[in-house]
Formats: C-alpha cells, structure tokens, sequence
C-alpha cells in the first residue's frame, strides 16, 4: 500500500510540473504579446544573386518607441530606411563558419521613416527557402514576447541539463562502491550534450547570447558529440556482449567528428553544408539501438529495462524524426514537442537506469555482507576460522609472528554456570584480545576456545608486554563475570625457515608455548 501510494504522489508531482511549464509555454496573451504587432510587407522582390528584398510603406504607422524586430537564419541582413542604410548584418564567422548563425536582428525606426526596405540574402543556397516574419513593439515588450513564446523549451532544455549532471554525479560517486556500470555516466553525458543542444536552439538562448557564430559552432559541434554516448548507454543499459557493431559506429562517428572539423577549418565545407552526415550517424545510432531492442525481445528478455527503452525509443525517434522531417521539407520548427519528448525520455531511462544500480547496489551489499558472514565470527565479531585458513595462504610466512589463545575451564564454567554464562566469558575475553593485540595484527577465533593472532615478526619484543597487559584485562573480566576461573593462555613462535613447513608448523609451536602456560596457571591458581 506504502509503494501505491508514493507512486500515485510521483505521478500527480511529474504531471503537475509539466502542467506548469504547459502553462507558461502555451498561454501568450499577456500584456507585452498584446502590443506586438505582425508586420506584413507591402511588396517582396528577389534579384539575380537571391537577394530578398521586403518592403514596407511605414506612412501610417506611429514609429515613436518601437523597434522592429525579426529572426534570420544564416542570413546577411541590410535595412534601408528611405534608402539610407540604418543596420546591417553581414560579418560572417571565416573558419568558424561562412555565416552570421541564428539571430534575432532588433532595430529602431527613425520616426520620420516613410519607407523600410529589409534586404535578406541566404549565407547557403540550401536556406534560400527561410521565410522570415516581421514584427514591431516597445524593446520591453518584445523581450518579454520571445521570452514567453520560448520559456517551455527552455526549461523542459534545462531540466535535461540538470539531469544530466545529476547522474553524472552519482555515477562518480557510487560506481567505484558499488560495482555498478557505466549506463548511468553514459546517459548523464548524453543527457547534458542533448540539454545544451536543445537550450542553444531555443529562441531565449538566441537572444541572450550574443556571439551567433560561436553559437552556431556549437550547435553543430554538439549535434555530432551524441551519438557515441548514446550508443555506449545502449549497449551498457542492455549490458550486451556485442563486441562489433558498437564500434563500427564510434569509428564512422568519430571519423564524421574529424572529417567535418577538417573540411571547416580548411575552408572547404561549412558544418552547416555537412549536416546530413550528422544526420546519417544519428539515424544509424538509433537503427543500432532499434536493434537492440529487438535482438532483447527475440531472445524473451523483456525486462523492465527493455520495456522503458521502448517507451523512451518512441518519443526520442519521434521527435528527432519530426524535427529532420520539418527541416528537409522546409517547415518551421517548433521547439516545444521536443523538449518535453527530450525531457521525458531522459526522465524514463534516468529512473530505470537509477533503479537498476540501486539493485545492483543491494546485491552488493548482501553479498558483502554474506562475505562477512564467511570471514567473521557471529559470536565474537574477531575474524573466522575460514579467515584464518585464507590469510595463512596468503600471507608470506617467513614474516609472520603467530600468537595462540586458549581459555581456561570453558567446560567447567558451562557445566556450573551454563552456556549463557560461557558464551560471556568467550565475548570477554574476545574483546580483551582484541583490544590488547588488534593493533599488532588481525585477531580470529578458530575453535570453541581457541583464538589466534597473526602478527608481524618486527612486534615479538612486544609480546611479552602484550600478554600482561592481556592477563591485567581479565582479572577486570574476571569480576565482571564473578567467575575465578576465567583465564586465558597465551604463546607464540616466529616461522623458523627449515624447522616449519607453513604456518600451521609455527602455529603447533605457539600452541605448546601456550599450554605450557596454561599448566602453570591451573597450578597457580
């Protein structure tokens, strides 16, 4: 009932986010987007070199506070007011790019203008087709118009930043802990890459960054950086043991990367001009992925993993292919539908890789926790005899102090006082032992009343100082218990080369050390 519950809580959160964000990025009927107005040219002429030509009869129209404004697109832009020129755009960027980039041109209108004339040329014969709108407003009012139109994108752009770094994050914060793999770090990348891309695109991006060349730069620099983690989060979300496919397409990728680049910065071919490389690698990147699915369902692994890929595939191929469908066939792109495709695969993948590691986590944890149930004493929490056994194989014996601990009349205190009683004094004198020789070397339990501590040979000057320090520690133990009879005998030998064969020799050797102290302390007392 407690899972129903926050999963019913989750939903109305995620549906009341973007129902917020819908709000803001449909509704445009503000005050600043009533003083807009549409401006439609009075006549349009197009010359022999493809210079575009809008003209526009001004006489009626109040010019006093109003700016015009207008969105081009890898376009040079000359603005003639009476025929006197008043802007221009037409620095392009050299290797960066033989272009001005995305830009929203904003202008004031000298008042006394009766006639405008807004001069557009295409930077590449390919966007000779861009048709550009026209509008005028107060400056404020504008801003706060793109602002508006825009907001959605922006924040569903953002959202897929932050979550992108987010996992990026805890990847670097738990792999290493956790054993878990590379899908979330893989995701994340491609999470904060496809974020800044998306962001770049969107029209508050365009009007608050000012250098359009650089901008444009990225974008395309961007476009080309996914595929490869996408492919990479593929192959490890569905942990596959492909060993060829996913390389072909990190080498056609990469060798895409350096080809562009090159043609750009020999100036032979602009990135603009090479898009459809970049387009190619993606396609093929989401074919791989595609594939994948299908190879997961032929085999009847369709887990939950599986499952949120096929939801996530759908919404990522759904808005890519909108996206390159407008583009080759010359629409206007809307940006909103993508972002919130973007937002909600990012999202889907995100949680089932976050589930999946946290399960693998779990496991982790179990198992070390099993492994701790092998090397530890349940009793005594000292190391077991299965420890023992493992260290003494490991470890080089020519270095090794081997010290043994036997206690005194276990039997008789079980027999007089019960077993209750007995397993006190074994967690006593456990404890003592631990706590006189655990900084010497590590201390196990090997039998009922047996327990044993490796040590190094550099602390047998030690020892003796060791083992009264371990007697002062039972005579309070002693009291505690009410029982005289508790005590504990002690012995040690170093590993002697020739004489002992392993360690279980020099073991044998501390043991008859140890009973010869046990001897004299049953006569003692």
């Amino acid at each position: 009932m407690d899972k129903i519950i926050l999963k019913i809580f989750h939903t109305i959160m995620v549906v009341s986010v973007v129902l917020m964000v819908t709000a803001f990025a449909v509704n445009h009927n503000g005050t600043s987007g009533e003083n807009i107005v549409g401006l439609t040219p009075s006549s349009e002429t197009e010359n022999i070199d493809g210079v575009r030509s809008y003209n526009f009869d001004l006489q009626d129209i109040q010019l006093e506070n109003q700016e015009l404004a207008f969105l081009t697109s890898h376009q040079l832009v000359h603005v003639l007011a009476d025929q006197k020129e008043i802007y221009a755009l037409d620095k392009t960027g050299g290797i960066w790019g033989h272009t001005t980039g995305n830009v929203w041109n904003f202008l004031e209108i000298p008042e006394d203008t009766r006639e405008l004339t807004v001069q557009i040329q295409s930077c590449y014969p390919s966007l000779a087709w861009y048709e550009v709108s026209f509008y005028m407003g107060c400056a404020m009012d504008v801003f706060h118009w793109i602002f508006e139109r825009s907001i959605g994108a922006a924040v569903a752009s953002s959202m897929v930043i932050f979550l992108g770094m987010i996992m990026v994050l805890y990847w670097l914060v738990v792999h290493k802990k956790a054993g878990i793999g590379n899908a979330m770090l893989y995701l994340g990348v491609f999470a904060m890459i496809l974020g800044l891309w998306f962001l770049n695109e969107t029209n508050i991006f365009t009007v608050v960054v000012s250098d359009r060349i650089a901008a444009g730069f990225m974008a395309f620099v961007l476009l080309m950086l996914m595929s490869v983690p996408f492919i990479l989060f593929a192959r490890s979300f569905f942990e596959l043991k492909d060993t060829v496919f996913w390389k072909l397409l990190c080498v056609c990728s990469s060798a895409e990367i350096v080809l562009r680049i090159i043609l750009q910065m020999l100036d032979i071919a602009d990135l603009k001009e090479t898009l459809l490389l970049s387009h190619i690698v993606l396609v093929l990147a989401h074919v791989y992925v595609i594939g994948c699915i299908i190879y997961k369902i032929r085999r009847k692994e369709v887990d939950g993993p599986v499952k949120a890929m096929v939801k996530g595939m759908f919404l990522i191929i759904t808005a890519t292919g909108t996206d390159m469908a407008m583009y080759y066939l010359h629409m206007s792109i809307t940006d909103l539908f993508g972002g919130f495709a973007f937002l909600l695969f990012i999202a889907l993948l995100g949680y089932e890789a976050a589930k999946t590691s946290m399960t693998m986590i779990n496991n982790g944890i179990l198992a070390t926790k099993f492994e701790e149930m092998a090397t530890r004493d349940t009793l005594t929490g000292l190391f077991s005899r299965n420890a023992y056994e493992k260290d003494i194989e490991e470890e080089n014996p020519s270095s090794i102090v081997v010290i043994t601990f036997d206690l005194n009349n276990l039997k008789a205190c079980n027999d007089i006082y019960g077993h209750k009683k007995g397993d006190s004094y074994i967690v006593k004198a456990a404890a003592s032992i631990a706590t006189v020789f655990g900084d010497v070397g590590k201390c196990y339990r090997i039998g009922g009343d047996e327990f044993c501590c490796l040590s190094q040979k550099n602390t047998i000057q030690y020892l003796p100082e060791k083992i009264q320090l371990l007697h002062e520690k039972m005579e309070e133990s002693r009291e505690q218990l009410q029982m005289p009879e508790a005590y504990v005998a002690c012995g040690y030998a170093e590993y002697k080369f020739g004489s002992d064969r392993d360690l279980e020799d020099t073991r044998n050797r501390a043991d008859a050390m140890m009973y010869r102290n046990k001897k004299e302390s049953k006569l003692s007392m």
